[in-house]
């Protein structure tokens, strides 16, 4: 095999070829629950979630921290209802384009109505989507990490757009 053609391989001490894998690392800074994750192109909150998604922007917007997506319990009609109660991926922010604010990122419910008023862009070739075997269930491991107690008050968060990397 050429030399260029054996990049990233070793010989074993048997001889046998060998592939040297890596697997970037992905820092999460947030959990943000939402109703769907395919085909997005903003991260949104409802108004009551304003502070806590402009927060999560200052925080990693154009940085490589990324917000890890949980799909709700309650969530319809966004075509990711298989994977409800589970962490189904990643998105990175991108940073807020000069002179925009949350409120010219608005996502609209299946209806078209206006339910989550407020947004930030994504970086959208940056985002990853697991299997939906892959996709591990958020309440089992976060009752099983650190009690019912912290499910109890991290689902509690929700309506409140979501929350940064902090012990429960």
């Amino acid at each position: 095999m050429p030399a260029a053609a054996d990049h990233g391989r070793r010989r074993s001490s048997r001889g046998v070829r060998a592939v040297k894998l890596s697997k970037p690392s992905i820092t999460i800074g947030w959990l943000k629950p939402l109703y769907g994750f395919t085909g997005r192109k903003v991260v949104s909150a409802t108004r009551v979630g304003r502070a806590h998604l402009i927060a999560m922007g200052r925080d990693i917007a154009g940085t490589d921290v990324g917000v890890a997506i949980y799909i709700t319990s309650g969530a319809r009609g966004f075509g990711d209802e298989a994977c409800r109660g589970r962490i189904i991926g990643t998105y990175w922010l991108a940073p807020l384009p000069a002179g925009k604010a949350v409120e010219d990122y608005p996502f609209p419910d299946v209806d078209g109505r206006p339910r989550w008023p407020v947004g930030w862009p994504l970086e959208t070739a940056r985002t990853v989507k697991l299997p939906q075997g892959r996709a591990p269930e958020l309440k089992p491991l976060v009752v099983e990490a650190c009690g019912p107690a912290a499910w109890r008050r991290m689902a509690a968060t929700f309506q409140g757009g979501g929350i940064a990397g902090a012990p429960m």
